[in-house]
């Protein structure tokens, strides 16, 4: 394990051990900052500041903290998960065999990590019977193949930053129905039309602008306001 500590600790204790099956671990509890940190398993309750890099090989890293400052951070091992909770904040970063994962949920912006690098795939959605679309699924590509007659997907309420991106892909109607209230921009005249097309291959790709309003950023093909 590489440890730098920088600057002052306010009630500072730090645990370093090797754990049975889990590697070297450190347990921090206070306002800490560092140069540089390497370990497998990180458990802080506090503040925490790494101004280097941070890599974790492996092991759980939770970050139990109300704020987070992070430099170049390296996920060693698949199978490292790091997380950061308080009670406004849940962020995780994952490393698996298919790449890293990052999620985002409420007030996350205080994870600050310059030079974060990963790889994620985004979400397929198979849509041959119609779907009902959740915040949780943003970044999705949903498609219709395998569908025998016109399908609709609806979207969750708009939020700033919910992306979707719809592909047909059976020569049936794909319909894309927003909530109650909300607009796509452009493509519709009114608040819940739907757009639609029918021919395999044309593709759309909406972005929340606000909680009111979908954008379209990318489209093959024509798609009609179907109502």
């Amino acid at each position: 394990m590489q440890l730098i500590h920088k600057g002052a600790a306010t009630a500072l204790l730090l645990t370093a051990a090797l754990l049975a099956g889990c590697g070297r671990g450190l347990s921090v509890q206070g306002t800490t900052n560092f140069d540089d940190l390497e370990v497998a398993n990180l458990t802080v309750l506090g503040d925490l500041a790494v101004a280097g890099a941070l890599t974790a090989d492996g092991g759980p890293v939770s970050l139990d903290a109300g704020a987070v400052s992070l430099g170049d951070v390296t996920l060693a091992g698949n199978g490292t998960l790091i997380s950061v909770r308080d009670a406004e904040q849940v962020v995780e970063l994952g490393n698996t065999d298919a790449g890293v994962t990052l999620a985002v949920d409420a007030a996350a912006g205080r994870l600050l990590a310059s030079d974060l690098a990963f790889t994620a795939r985004r979400a397929v959605v198979a849509a041959a019977e119609g779907c009902a679309l959740t915040n949780a699924d943003t970044r999705a590509f949903v498609h219709n193949r395998g569908a025998e007659a016109a399908v609709t997907c609806s979207l969750p309420a708009a939020a700033a930053g919910l992306d979707f991106c719809f592909y047909v892909a059976a020569a049936q109607t794909l319909s894309v129905k927003p909530a109650a209230g909300d607009q796509i921009a452009v493509l519709t005249d009114a608040a819940g039309d739907r757009i639609a097309a029918d021919a395999a291959g044309r593709s759309v790709c909406l972005v929340a602008l606000d909680d009111a309003v979908w954008a379209v950023y990318a489209t093959t093909g024509a798609w009609a306001d179907a109502d």
